[in-house]
């Protein structure tokens, strides 16, 4: 026995024997397995009583029991882990065949790091799965016989290609129901975005999934996966991961610690931050936006997922929508925003498509279909940064409505029928048609997207490039270029004032484990504000329009007042949080929605009038059967009312089939 604390091993008998053989490396696995503990627990022999199929093995654990196993383990993997499983088939009482899964506690390598010193010896990876193949049969021992003596053998390289009682050639045929097979899937690794450098195109690797391993795991998923890393057969050579086992890394909290009186040392939580630094966090080379850092902030803690008895769930992120001017660092805060999350994703609208948000449906070698997931699938329970929204083409700005809202990504090609899990936020940076955004125009003119995908956004902030605090925003700028004291001075103060990255990360991550309940007076104020705001859309004349609040936009502020209480480690949503998310809500999308925004079919209320005095003037200006140039229409009517104001009303009486657009729509007709 050897003791080191609170902690006892049990290690085998010493032995002069430096080589063992198959039947005694077998023989010193079943004592290790029934005999290896840690402290009182025999963590292996409770394992096997509770009959599980795989038995999953700490390879460390081993060498605490017996370095010449362990170091025969080590020279020939593979080998010797097909003598555990057989030895631990044969010595056990059940009738079903168990599988030896192995994992190890050594460093992560990084899929990048893995060069020739690491061939044909044991390494853990981490990576998130870009795709899974189809589970095939792979002989392990092949039962074959010849066709001339009936001579039969089994063959562990495939069917021979002489026989050696006859002589004869190709002769041999190959029994599938006397042979051993062995499911076996592909996955195709990618390394994990914190072990991407900057600047780098992500590596991948494959694994070869066998056993008990197969269906184990899904495109989207982080993994960490112990293995043997190889090169494949033949010409290609291609590099491989022959993967022995798979489990999750722990997350670890260690940055922002205190430690709370009347507890052990060992109990320890991250102490709860001021929401002003959180967002001071954001960005931080950013001068001023306040609400969009805070917005930002919002969507990196994101709110608490509702999953129904049904099957129906509520999403718990936050989507969010930058449409403003170009040059007021909408792409910087989306980069920082995607570092500062633990599966964050960067990518642009116009490189962006379809396939490469959602997934697709690729062919291997075999002519096997299988699944390879995009940017939505790998941020999943992370978050997705989509700059250049406004580049992307309309069909593919339509395929991730449903990753939006419902968040998942459902795929119907090539005979695979399937759903993918998207559970991210998604933050977009738009600009407007025109360069800039023209202030007689509505958001909905300055950019051209529609209603369906416009609602999914909780919040939306139009950003113009303003002359307010020019002088703090050029010295702030300018300060990051002069290399006087003064410029270090103030770097120094702002390290202290924010959080670095690593920092944010690990606080966001402890955030999301709490899941704050929303209390009875919160609630109240909830429905207080969805119901004031729509009787007072009443009140304006809006019986037969659609309201400026609906369901989908209440689930919005829920889920932003939540994120304030995860923000402050909070367990409960209080008013105060709700208070501060009607007031992010309202100085965003409803001020949208004031600037002509378009959420869920509602026209700007003041000026629903004037759309009736610009309708009934284009009646009177047009005719029935009377064709006028387009521009001449506009400039005549624009002389009493707004220009905005008149296209929209044109617009709208246009799908209303009270006019029509012809002659390549330069000319308009008033239709009976």
């Amino acid at each position: 026995m050897q003791s080191g604390g609170d902690r006892i091993y049990e290690i085998g008998l010493s032995s002069d024997e430096t080589v063992l053989s198959d039947d005694q490396a077998g023989s010193l696995f079943i004592s290790f397995v029934s005999t290896f503990r840690i402290g009182a627990d025999y963590i292996y022999r409770e394992k096997l009583s509770k009959k599980n199929k795989t038995l999953k093995i700490v390879i460390e654990h081993i060498g605490m029991f017996d370095q010449r196993l362990f170091h025969h383990v080590i020279s020939r993997p593979l080998h010797y882990i097909g003598i555990f499983a057989r030895a631990l088939n044969e010595n056990s009482s059940s009738e079903t065949e168990r599988h030896i899964e192995i994992v190890s506690q050594s460093t992560v390598v990084p899929i990048r790091k893995l060069d020739s010193e690491h061939l044909n010896k044991i390494s853990t990876v981490r990576g998130i799965v870009l795709s899974v193949s189809s589970v095939f049969s792979k002989p392990v021992l092949l039962h074959v016989f010849c066709k001339t003596c009936l001579n039969s053998k089994m063959s562990k390289e495939g069917v021979p290609k002489r026989c050696e009682a006859c002589g004869g050639a190709d002769t041999f045929v190959a029994v599938p129901e006397k042979s051993v097979l062995h499911d076996v899937q592909i996955a195709k690794i990618q390394e994990t975005f914190e072990d991407l450098p900057t600047g780098e195109i992500p590596r991948h690797i494959t694994g070869v999934l066998s056993g008990g391993l197969v269906n184990r795991i899904v495109p989207g998923e982080t993994v960490t996966m112990t293995g043997v890393y190889s090169i494949g057969a033949g010409k290609s050579g291609i590099p491989l991961v022959r993967v022995l086992g798979i489990h999750s890394q722990e997350t670890r909290y260690g940055i922002v610690t205190e430690t709370i009186q009347g507890k052990n040392e060992e109990e320890k939580s991250h102490a709860s931050l001021p929401r002003g630094k959180i967002v001071s966090s954001i960005a931080p080379e950013v001068f001023g936006h306040y609400d969009i850092k805070l917005a930002l902030a919002c969507a990196l803690f994101g709110g608490v997922r509702i999953s129904f008895s049904d099957g129906i769930t509520v999403r718990g992120d936050i989507n969010v929508l930058l449409l403003g001017d170009p040059g007021i660092a909408k792409s910087q805060m989306l980069k920082f925003l995607a570092s500062a999350s633990s599966r964050g994703v960067y990518t642009s609208g116009k490189g962006a498509s379809a396939a490469g948000l959602t997934a697709t449906v690729c062919r291997d070698r075999a002519g096997n279909f299988y699944l390879e997931g995009g940017a939505l699938v790998l941020a999943d329970r992370g978050l997705c940064c989509i700059d250049e929204f406004d580049k992307m083409q309309e069909k593919d700005r339509v395929a991730i409505h449903e990753a939006m809202e419902q968040q998942t990504i459902s795929i119907s090609k090539a005979g695979i029928v399937t759903s993918l899990n998207s559970r991210c936020a998604v933050v977009a940076a738009a600009n407007p048609i025109f360069g800039r955004y023209d202030e007689n125009r509505t958001p909905g003119e300055n950019i051209d997207f529609g209603v369906t995908i416009l609602s999914r956004f909780d919040l939306v902030f139009v950003v113009k490039d303003t002359m307010n605090s020019d002088k703090e925003i050029a010295g702030h700028i300018l300060n990051r270029f002069m290399g006087t004291k003064k410029a270090e001075a103030d770097s120094e103060l702002e390290r202290k004032e924010h959080l670095s990255v690593e920092e944010l990360r690990e606080y966001v991550e402890y955030a999301k484990g709490i899941s704050p309940v929303i209390e009875e007076e919160a609630a109240e104020r909830l429905q207080a504000f969805y119901i004031q705001t729509r009787k007072t859309a009443k009140q304006g004349g809006q019986q037969n329009r659609a309201v400026p609040i609906t369901v989908r936009q209440l689930e919005a502020v829920t889920r932003i007042s939540e994120a304030l209480a995860r923000m402050e480690l909070e367990s409960t949503v209080t008013t105060e949080h709700v208070e501060e998310a009607i007031r992010l809500f309202s100085g965003s999308t409803m001020q949208a929605v004031t600037m002509g925004y378009y959420v869920e079919g509602m026209p700007r209320q003041e000026w629903a009038k004037e759309f009736s005095a610009v309708e009934a003037a284009v009646r009177r200006a047009l005719p029935v059967g009377m064709v006028r140039p387009y521009r001449q229409v506009v400039q005549d009517l624009s002389k009493v009312h707004s220009e905005g104001v008149v296209t929209r009303c044109i617009e709208g009486m246009i799908r209303g089939d009270k006019i029509s657009l012809v002659n390549g729509r330069r000319m308009v007709v008033r239709l009976p």
